[in-house]
């Protein structure tokens, strides 16, 4: 049992005393294993054998031949350059799949509302027709702690693959490379600005070091819509703040009383925002907007 258990299957070339057989082709023996007149009992170093784990085994050989399986299964999910797919609620950009996609940037969202921020803002944008946008639900699923089989059953990681264009196994090296890709400008995230919003941001990194390195290694390629804490406004003065230590630091040089003469919102997440601030965000992208940097000793950085 426990060598089926390891799904193999041990064949023995046996002589069975005095056979009977169900019907006169002999297809099915019908002798009771009580009467064959021996019994195959394999030895101890036969099974330590079997079971040796490393490289050349016998596991090891099943192992490999289960995850080629598995490859060739998630090799028929992949995405492919097309200008059109049909996935979950993904709003597309209209350049997407296109013979400009090198100019494409996915916006993943956190939830549903912040989607509805990121249509209204890419409204806005200098190039709307290249920025498309998919929601997140909740925490994407940590893949170096998935099986193949968990990747396949993941809908928001298939969605991801399709969305994107990317291919199982791939090595994305050359320009040519990425001109394969639906959106070959990069992913851009827009979380909520606390622990949950950049825990995603890592889970999306974590997902792209660990089945696509090679576009982690592409110097901006993901990105993070930075929005801001605190805003503060006297007339047609604006301050933003992406830092509370910075409003904090920024509050204790203005005079006493200035508070009364000026405006303060604070924001708690993307749901403070309102359209109208998410046209301003992707109207001025160069100021909201943080790129990941691949460092060889840090594994990757964010920088403005």
């Amino acid at each position: 049992k426990g060598l089926l258990r390891e799904g193999l299957l041990v064949v023995v070339n046996a002589l069975v005393e005095n056979p009977t057989f169900e019907g006169q082709c002999k297809h099915q023996l019908t002798t009771k294993a009580k009467d064959f007149g021996s019994r195959y009992t394999p030895s101890a170093s036969f099974l330590a054998k079997l079971k040796k784990g490393g490289e050349g085994s016998v596991l090891a050989r099943l192992v490999e031949l289960a995850e080629n399986k598995q490859d060739q299964a998630l090799s028929k999910q992949d995405g492919k350059k097309k200008a059109r797919v049909n996935v979950g609620k993904l709003a597309d950009a209209r350049n997407a799949g296109t013979a400009r996609s090198m100019d494409c940037v996915l916006v993943l969202t956190e939830g549903d509302s912040a989607q509805a921020l990121a249509v209204a803002g890419i409204s806005a944008a200098p190039d709307p027709a290249s920025l498309g946008s998919m929601p997140l639900r909740g925490k994407l699923l940590n893949v170096r702690a998935a099986s193949r089989a968990m990747l396949l059953a993941n809908k928001e990681v298939q969605d991801l693959i399709k969305a994107m264009g990317l291919q199982h196994g791939k090595v994305y090296a050359t320009e040519a490379d990425f001109k394969t890709l639906r959106y070959g400008g990069g992913i851009m995230l827009m979380a909520d600005q606390d622990y949950d919003g950049f825990h995603i941001g890592g889970l999306i990194l974590n997902l792209f070091e660990h089945l696509w390195p090679s576009l982690v290694e592409r110097p901006g390629f993901f990105r993070r819509m930075q929005t801001p804490i605190v805003k503060v406004s006297c007339g047609s003065t604006v301050h933003q703040f992406f830092r509370l230590a910075e409003f904090e630091a920024w509050a204790e040089q203005q005079p006493p009383g200035w508070a009364s003469a000026w405006t303060t919102k604070y924001y708690k997440g993307l749901g403070t925002s309102t359209a109208k601030e998410g046209k301003e965000y992707f109207r001025d992208l160069g100021r909201h907007m943080v790129t990941f940097q691949p460092d060889a000793d840090t594994h990757g950085a964010l920088e403005k």
